[in-house]
């Protein structure tokens, strides 16, 4: 005859339980903590690029107009570009992104009005 093969005994629910824990697969580890900061950083450099591949030199304001809620808006020549391209801007944007540069610009404009 042929070898029986016999079931093992079962074995009460408190080891079977036991054994089950002892053979689950250890939980995988947390994912590192977030640094926020590090993404604020990661996300300012990246927009900083951007803008650097993005930026445009002011030539000179070819006119300007007050709007009826008193904002004062400059048509900007763009250096390397022809006049036709040229666009409206407010002066309160421009005076942020040109900083002394508008002064300069915007008494060169006034001269060549006079």
């Amino acid at each position: 005859m042929g070898a029986a093969r016999m079931s093992a005994p079962a074995l009460p629910e408190k080891a079977r339980k036991q054994k089950r824990k002892q053979t689950r697969k250890p939980a995988s580890p947390p994912p590192p903590p977030i640094d926020e900061d590090e993404d604020e950083e990661v996300a300012e450099e990246q927009e900083q690029e951007q803008e650097q591949e993005q930026s445009y030199d002011v030539e000179a304001f070819l006119n300007c107009w007050t709007d009826d809620k008193k904002k004062t808006h400059f048509l900007v020549k763009w250096r390397g570009y022809p006049e036709e391209d040229a666009t409206w801007h407010l002066s309160d944007q421009l005076k942020k992104d040109l900083g002394k540069a508008f002064d300069r610009l915007f008494n060169a404009m006034k001269s060549n009005q006079d």
